[in-house]
């Protein structure tokens, strides 16, 4: 059972509309609030109404297309685990075998006591020799298509005898080994000790390379995740929407279901008492209709008062919430996820800091820290308290225009640590709008009125543009405005609702005209920007700009497809407001070319990726190494027309997270330079040091084909 709630009524809005969006009128979200408890009572009402079998056949097959799915991506994950945990046992037993063969060499064979037979002194010292003088084990490509065991067959056909199995050297020599490591009075026990070593690291590198080569390539373990993946896109709201109908099949069979059902039913749009109850009707009824939304202040008289009575409750746009109204939440549930952005607004509190302390004075708190009312929202609580295991970044970005969020990436904001995974073939594509970000040049006068500081020449030229959109172009898509001021988006919305637009064609685009504070957790497909900025402003408003960074952080980041200032761009470039200051300048870098993205200064380099470029290079191959490509740094490019490859260098230093093993980010990498119409190529490091040459043909070839 869940419980999503906010203090940001329009987050919840959206969320509750997406939901219904994909699984059906009334089959979302249940909303409790003033204006939502009659509505939810009819719902309630229908809803626990038994659903027909056909209800749920309808949605039976593709449920178990899903449970398939999920099946089959399991069964890829662990796999591509399972090769992972390998490919760092094979590294580690690589190194162990290099280690233990640099203590023991042919000349030590050589002085070994006459007591060590003479056949096994002779197979000893043959393959420690072929070792040594071939260095045949820098050719072994532990993770490459071409086996340790094939490789000694190799080294020479003249020393037959010593190309056996490293299995079956280790049986020869063991037993005088382990001999000589016994007899402590000849002091050739550790000479011994480390003969065993070679062949024991050895065997635990073949076995190792026999299990990954029969895991398959990881390209090709990348390539299956697909499939699954996409079944489970297409069919996870009928997996859902049958979830719910047989639960709720099930349920209104128990006895006593019926009647709990309706006095619960009978309590909603009743104010409650806030009495703690170890049970309560509702209950019964979460059984079957598990997921709720309430805003933090609605939630008093219309919740029961139960602890734990959710499993979960999710509290959205957190930073905006203050910490009392979330705690009779907590209360209300098992577990908790707090989701927020102090990068973007936060709560706003009427409490001063001098009436605060006066009240922490006369209760005898002392040090109050993150629980601090008037400076802190629950987001700032959870983050000071949870553990840094408990705490996710979500660093990959959907929503906007890769030229939108790049300047919310900058260091006023993300510094870089954003993903713009954003497909921005999938936007909706205005016809006289410029994709991304653009500016609509005007300056004019102040107005200074009573009820705030607003320019009238920028509300103009923002109607002027809307209407143009809506009523000549007939854009389809949603649009909005938003402002740093209240009185500016008064006179937008007025001057919009006196424009010759229809109401109908306002509210098919979802239009509206706000601060950043109304539009928080909303977005749409093009919004007009009002930075509302003169250099005769009053101090305090000039003030509220430059300290409040994230009110424009906000508006930026509710544009998906594009954001288009209205504004003085001169005006703005001398204003002394940095971030301003930086978007203009942004903004003309990107009319002039978008800007050239430089790799992030710690970004390492690894041995092999100098190497394998200067022979490309001087095979004539015009590799671009360090390439961006959204949010990814590419090893090397090698672009020709239409046709894009992606060549990446896999080393243990840079390809795997703490504990040695590929990270999942590589996974979406991959998906995401696909989805690109770009081809991936991926050497191991290993595979480069044993067959450089045979890497640079297989590149060579690509090249080759495609011109």
């Amino acid at each position: 059972t869940v419980l999503f709630a906010s203090r940001n009524n329009g987050a919840i809005t959206v969320v509750q509309e997406r939901v219904g969006s994909v699984l059906g009128e009334g089959r979302g979200l249940l909303r409790l609030g003033a204006d939502y408890d009659s509505e939810t009572k009819k719902q309630v009402q229908r809803l626990l109404n038994q659903p027909t079998r056909h209800e749920l056949t309808d949605k039976k097959q593709k449920a178990d297309f899903y449970d398939e799915a999920r099946l089959e991506l399991d069964r890829v994950l662990g796999t591509i685990g399972k090769y992972e945990a390998l490919s760092e046992l094979a590294r580690s037993s690589e190194l162990r075998f290099n280690t233990a063969l640099g203590k023991f060499g042919a000349d030590d064979v050589r002085a070994m006591p006459v007591k060590f037979t003479l056949a096994s002194r002779e197979d000893l010292e043959c393959i420690i020799g072929e070792i040594q003088n071939a260095e045949w084990w820098k050719k072994v490509p532990l993770i490459g298509q071409k086996l340790f065991r094939g490789k000694v067959g190799k080294v020479d056909q003249a020393h037959a005898i010593s190309a056996r199995s490293i299995e079956t050297q280790l049986q020869i020599a063991e037993k005088a080994l382990t001999e000589f490591a016994t007899d402590n009075s000849r002091g050739w026990s550790q000479l011994a000790l480390n003969a065993l070593e070679v062949f024991d690291s050895a065997k635990a590198a073949v076995a190792t390379a026999e299990e990954l080569e029969s895991l398959g390539s990881l390209e090709s373990l990348f390539e299956s995740l697909m499939a699954p993946k996409d079944v489970l896109c297409e069919c996870s709201a009928d997996k859902f929407a049958y979830f719910l109908n047989e639960l709720l099949s099930e349920v209104s069979r128990e006895q006593g279901f019926q009647h709990g059902a309706q006095q619960f039913g009978d309590t909603i749009g009743r104010k409650q008492p806030p009495t703690i109850h170890a049970a309560h009707p509702m209950q019964g009824v979460l059984k079957a209709l598990s997921c709720w939304t309430v805003s933090n202040l609605s939630a008093c008289g219309r919740l029961p008062l139960t602890p734990g009575l959710f499993d979960l409750v999710i509290i959205d746009e957190a930073s905006q919430c203050d910490i009392p109204s979330c705690i009779p939440l907590m209360f209300r549930a098992k577990q908790a996820v707090i989701i927020g952005d102090p990068m973007q607004l936060g709560a706003i509190s009427n409490l001063g800091q001098q009436s605060e302390q006066s009240l922490l004075t006369r209760h005898g708190i002392s040090s109050p820290g993150v629980f601090r009312y008037s400076g802190n929202s629950i987001y700032d609580l959870a983050a000071a308290s949870a553990p840094s295991t408990a705490q996710t970044f979500l660093a990959q970005h959907y929503r906007c225009h890769p030229d939108i969020i790049e300047f919310a990436n900058s260091s006023h904001w993300y510094d870089s640590s954003l993903e713009a995974v954003t497909d921005a073939r999938s936007l909706l594509t205005p016809s006289n709008i410029k994709m991304g970000v653009s500016w609509l040049e005007v300056s004019g006068e102040p107005s200074h009125e009573t009820t705030g500081f607003w320019i009238p020449a920028e509300a103009d030229r923002i109607i002027e543009a809307v209407v143009k959109l809506l009523m000549e172009e007939r854009f389809e898509g949603t649009v909005g405005v938003v402002t740093p001021f209240r009185r500016m988006a008064n006179a937008l919305q007025e001057r919009i609702e006196a424009s010759p637009i229809h109401q109908s064609i306002l509210d098919a685009c979802n239009f509206r005209a706000d601060t950043a504070h109304k539009f928080q957790g909303d977005e749409r497909d093009i919004i007009f920007y009002a930075p509302c900025f003169h250099p005769s402003m009053p101090n305090k408003h000039k003030w509220f700009l430059s300290s409040q960074k994230n009110v424009f952080n906000v508006g930026l980041s509710r544009a998906r497809s594009a954001f288009v200032v209205a504004g003085d761009k001169e005006a703005l470039r001398t204003s002394g407001i940095d971030y301003l200051e930086d978007f203009v300048s942004y903004s003309d870098e990107l009319k002039a070319g978008r800007p050239n993205k430089k790799p992030p200064k710690n970004m390492q380099i690894g041995h092999w990726e100098p190497i394998l470029e200067e022979r490309l290079r001087a095979e004539g191959i015009p590799v671009m190494g360090q390439y961006s490509l959204g949010p990814y740094w590419l090893d090397f490019a090698l672009i020709s027309g239409e046709r894009k490859l992606n060549i990446e260098v896999d080393g243990e230093q840079f390809h795997k997270n703490e504990s040695g093993m590929r990270c999942q980010r590589d996974i979406d990498r991959n998906i995401y330079v696909k989805a690109q119409g770009w081809t991936v190529m991926r050497f191991w490091v290993y595979q480069l040091r044993d067959d450089l040459e045979g890497c640079v043909n297989q590149i060579k070839q690509w090249w080759i084909e495609t011109n």
